[in-house]
């Protein structure tokens, strides 16, 4: 009669700690930096005109 209570217990117990596995391996985080290599500035006059680029 004790083996009906036991085998579930037993195995309740087994798979709560094969669930709390230390497995922290969090992945590296990729940070890709976008390269700016060209800049085009358009300066407009106040008092109206043609731009200058």
């Amino acid at each position: 009669m004790k083996n009906i209570y036991l085998l579930p217990a037993l195995l309740f117990t087994l798979l709560l700690l094969g669930s709390c596995s230390s497995d922290d391996d969090t992945p590296e985080l990729v940070n890709e930096e976008e390269l700016i290599t060209t800049l085009t500035v358009t300066l407009v006059p106040e008092g109206g005109g043609t731009s200058i680029t």
